[in-house]
């Protein structure tokens, strides 16, 4: 699965390694853009993640679904 993951590039949200980018206050549009990569790479790996547990199994990561390092 890690491999998989590094070749889609969101292994390093994955294991913790790519935090949110911080943003200012007001945020700056490139800020906001930065942001809202990082946040769809992290849909994605969540999502990819989730869908690879068995569907019986699914019920132990409801709380944690949008969260790619918890799962």
């Amino acid at each position: 699965m890690s491999a998989w993951l590094k070749s889609a590039d969101v292994w390093r949200i994955v294991s913790g390694v790519s935090k949110a980018p911080k943003q200012s206050s007001p945020p700056k549009s490139e800020e906001e853009k930065s942001l809202e990569d990082w946040e769809i790479k992290s849909d994605k790996a969540a999502g990819w993640l989730y869908m690879m547990v068995e569907p019986d199994q699914r019920v132990h990561f409801n709380s944690i679904s949008d969260d790619p390092k918890a799962i």
